[in-house]
């Protein structure tokens, strides 16, 4: 008897542990009030403790992480604040005008040793700039979730 109930203890935690642990982790949810912004972090990702504007990845929070900023115009259009952004001396791959929540946005891949995914949305006369890193080989395998988790942006 005190074997069978061992085993039932044992296979309960086991069960428990790969609920939690899962493939990736449990869904996280950033919620940045100051900002009206939340969205739906990748399986397996969670918020900083220290940055609330930060998250990662918890398998490799080195190489695969995210940031919220935002910025003033100072006076640019949305356009013109956009295209004088600084690159870092990596190569734009793509950027295309798109809509977040109600907001004019744009979406731009960048290329160095990291591939970056970013949104910059306009709202007000601030741009908040959401986005996600992973090394240049590992991106194509993380794009689908980062793409999710930006199309969860909501904006009050």
């Amino acid at each position: 008897m005190r074997g069978a109930m061992g085993h039932l203890v044992l296979t309960a935690a086991a069960i428990v542990l790969s609920v939690v642990l899962g493939c990736g982790g449990a869904k996280m949810d950033l919620s940045l009030p100051e900002l009206g912004l939340s969205m739906h972090l990748p399986s397996g990702w969670t918020v900083d403790g220290q940055n609330p504007r930060m998250f990662f990845d918890a398998r490799n929070r080195e190489d695969n992480y995210g940031l919220v900023e935002d910025y003033p115009l100072e006076g640019l259009s949305f356009e013109e604040y956009v295209a004088s952004m600084p690159t870092g001396g990596a190569t734009i791959v793509s950027k295309k005008p798109t809509i977040v929540s109600g907001h004019e946005a744009m979406e731009v891949v960048s290329e160095a040793l990291y591939t970056v995914i970013e949104v910059n949305i306009h709202k007000g006369d601030r741009v908040i700039r959401v986005s996600f890193r992973a090394l240049k080989d590992d991106y194509p395998e993380h794009e689908p979730s980062y793409r999710e988790s930006l199309r969860s942006i909501a904006i009050k």
